[in-house]
């Protein structure tokens, strides 16, 4: 609430004073009457007219880096465990600081800059850049983006990637995106997704507070486990790996000795087996980014990443 609201920007020292006073009310020992007084303070606050009208018109800012409300729906993306658009990686690990860095993931136009200068004619560095036109994902699927219009790259991004029809609402549910949107216009897109954004951060709100007020929490959708990678079996038996090939993390600072066998199984440092990748990346303490998505293929060409690999084999489509 108070990043939302900016409740303690500005004269910070004299809001805190006035909330401490109303606290200094509530009776020694009164957790119930502690915990009443802060949920009538956000509720004061929290209003339906601010998730209906407030929070929309606060997302109205350029650079979504800075902006505390863009910020409040990437937490709610964490809290309600969405993946990233278009893909099966999971925005909480994609934010874990403690997990390394995944390479080439980031935010990106889903108007694209060159397609709004050279088509639709905006030069206005602060419209392109609205936080309302970026959604987390990665380099691949920026380059499939590309400068194309959505009207173009959506339809092919669903019929490469949708596994489901489950899977396609919840991705259009987790990143607010309008239906047709592809074929709206930009200002029309705009205000529609940010509408359905402060949608998305008030059910993560009301998910951590165990709210029902406004919208019920039947609009938060259940989630599926994430879909199992390909087996190693499976990317030797379709030509993509081989026995003796050796693998390494796509990761630069990560020095790991492993290599498959003749029986299919990936060796670790000469000892522990596994078979599949995203099990051996586990193993090493990595879960914000799926087996492929950590390991490299050694080849005389140089570490080729087994995502792009996989990915250009036509063998997995998400």
């Amino acid at each position: 609430m108070a990043q939302m609201t900016g409740r303690y920007t500005g004269s910070s020292e004299s809001q805190i004073q006035k909330d401490l006073d109303r606290i200094s009310g509530v009776d020694e020992g009164d957790a119930g009457g502690f915990v009443a007084l802060l949920d009538e303070i956000i509720g004061s606050q929290l209003t339906p007219d601010f998730w209906e009208y407030n929070l929309p018109q606060n997302l109205i800012t350029s650079g979504p880096g800075l902006s505390p409300h863009y910020q409040c729906y990437l937490a709610a993306l964490n809290v309600l465990d969405a993946k990233m658009f278009m893909l099966d990686d999971r925005v909480v690990d994609w934010m874990d600081p403690s997990q390394p860095a995944v390479k080439g993931t980031e935010g990106h136009h889903l108007f694209p800059r060159a397609y709004q200068e050279k088509v639709l004619g905006i030069t206005d560095i602060k419209r392109i850049n609205q936080a309302a036109n970026f959604a987390t994902t990665d380099w691949n699927t920026n380059i499939r983006i590309a400068d194309g219009s959505p009207s173009d790259y959506w339809p092919k991004l669903v019929e490469e990637r949708s596994v489901s029809a489950e899977w396609l609402e919840k991705q259009m549910y987790w990143h607010a995106l309008p239906q047709d949107w592809e074929n709206m216009s930009y200002e029309e897109f705009l205000s529609e997704r940010r509408r359905l954004m402060a949608g998305v951060t008030r059910d993560a709100y009301q998910l951590l507070s165990g709210s029902t007020a406004g919208k019920t929490m039947e609009r938060v959708p259940q989630f599926a486990e994430t879909i199992d990678e390909p087996s190693l079996a499976e990317l030797i038996e379709s030509g993509i790996l081989a026995p003796g090939d050796l693998l390494d993390p796509l990761a630069p600072d990560w020095v790991v000795d492993a290599v498959i066998n003749d029986d299919g199984i990936l060796v670790i440092d000469g000892m522990e087996q596994f078979e599949s990748l995203k099990e051996a990346s586990h193993f090493l303490g990595v879960t914000n980014m799926g087996g492929l998505a950590f390991w490299a293929l050694e080849t005389p060409e140089g570490i080729r990443p087994l995502k792009d690999l996989v990915l250009e084999a036509g063998r997995l489509q998400r």
